[in-house]
């Protein structure tokens, strides 16, 4: 009995200890869609109706910068410490030369633009509704349009001033990749009903994408420079939208729907990936990394959320200590176990990739699902310990 409590003890210190995201004030209700950080102190946060915020202390205050207009933005991005840029509604393109204190237009025309990108301070792309895809070579004071036949597209990413991809919704053409800066683009991942709402590379192989949707709710990963891609996580829930990796194997996916928010977290370069606590029911839009500890998400009237541990806590403690599964891979059984005794509620799913759930049950300290008469290849099981979710890629062979 001293031993359970003693645990108990320490797993409701470990609540209180090891924070994740803690909420800052923004002053605003407005949608937040997009933020950037110069370093760990200097960030830029956009919205609706014009919104720009900066902080000049990592968060702990936000002043409301003049833009002069009125559309939607959507998108923040810095080619270095001084020059930054964001795109929105109405192929609003805004540029600041002194770390976002003042900025200026350098519209494109009438397209609704979803992202900004740069791979130098002076050639960048915005890409938006429409298919519409602006290229500059000086910084914005002239835009080539390059745009293609598409319903919409919603990010972009580039490698160099060659090589780049943009990801979009409702089309055969969900990933599209360019070798000649833009002239010309190749679809790489075929799906008519996709709806892919952020793409990102760690180095010129490899590379992920994660969906919006409600049909299509993965994380992909490309490993040959974009030319084909994997689903390497199925969500059980819809609405994955901003897509970050600090490292080459620490990423981030920021998302919700309806009353919820969503932070996912991969360790090991998407093999497995963790829900974390947020400290808000908002829905996320975007997040930025400064470093793999220090982060920041937006989202649904006016949140703003940081971690500066990597959003470390309880969903770690929990997949580090209390549970173990084995053997993975697995011809038949497979066992999840607490490493120790706990009285929280614990929830076990099985899913294929397609998110079709295959097993769910609730267990006490240990538990087994039975493989046997299900198709080999790869599935995903989520553990619900109390109010926080781990997941593990199990390979049934």
């Amino acid at each position: 009995m001293k031993k359970h409590l003693l645990f108990i003890i320490f797993l409701n210190l470990s609540l209180t200890t090891f924070s994740q995201w803690t909420t800052l004030n923004s002053g605003t209700s407005e949608w937040l869609r997009g933020v950037s950080f110069i370093n760990k102190d200097t960030g830029i946060v956009v919205g609706y109706n014009g919104t720009i915020l900066r902080t000049l202390n990592g968060g702990a205050n936000w002043t409301e910068i003049n833009s002069n207009t009125t559309e939607h933005l959507y998108s923040v991005f810095f080619a270095n410490d001084q020059i930054g840029y964001i795109a929105g509604d109405n192929g609003k393109v805004l540029k600041t030369t002194n770390s976002g204190l003042t900025w200026f237009d350098i519209s494109t025309g009438s397209y609704d633009l979803r992202q900004v990108f740069f791979v130098s301070t002076d050639i960048g792309f915005v890409a938006g509704q429409l298919g519409a895809i602006f290229k500059t070579t000086n910084g914005g004071t002239n835009w080539t349009n390059l745009s293609i036949s598409h319903n919409g597209l919603v990010s972009v990413f580039f490698n160099n001033p060659d090589t780049g991809f943009v990801v979009g919704l409702g089309q055969t053409d969900a990933i599209i990749k360019t070798t000649d800066g833009g002239s010309n683009w190749t679809d790489k991942h075929p799906n008519t009903f996709a709806e892919y709402g952020s793409v990102v590379f760690t180095g010129i192989d490899t590379g992920y994408v994660c969906s919006t949707g409600a049909i299509d709710r993965n994380i992909l990963k490309s490993t040959d420079a974009g030319n084909t891609w994997t689903v390497i996580y199925t969500a059980p829930f819809d609405g994955l939208y901003s897509l970050k990796f600090p490292t080459s194997n620490i990423g981030y996916v920021a998302g919700g729907y309806s009353g919820s928010s969503i932070m996912l977290r991969t360790q090991d370069g998407g093999i497995n990936w963790n829900s974390q606590n947020t400290s808000t029911s908002q829905p996320l839009f975007d997040c930025y990394f400064v470093t793999k500890d220090i982060g920041y998400a937006v989202g649904m009237n006016g949140a703003i959320i940081k971690t500066m541990n990597g959003g470390d806590g309880i969903s770690e403690f929990a997949n580090s200590i209390l549970t173990n599964v084995y053997p993975n891979p697995t011809t038949n059984l497979l066992n999840i176990e607490l490493n120790e005794k706990n009285n929280l509620p614990i929830e076990i799913a099985l899913t294929n990739l397609c998110g079709q759930k295959i097993e769910n049950k609730k267990i006490s300290n240990k538990g087994q699902i039975d493989l046997t008469n299900i198709a080999n290849g790869i599935y995903v099981l989520t553990i619900k310990v109390g109010d926080y979710i781990v997941t593990r890629k199990i390979t049934k062979e």
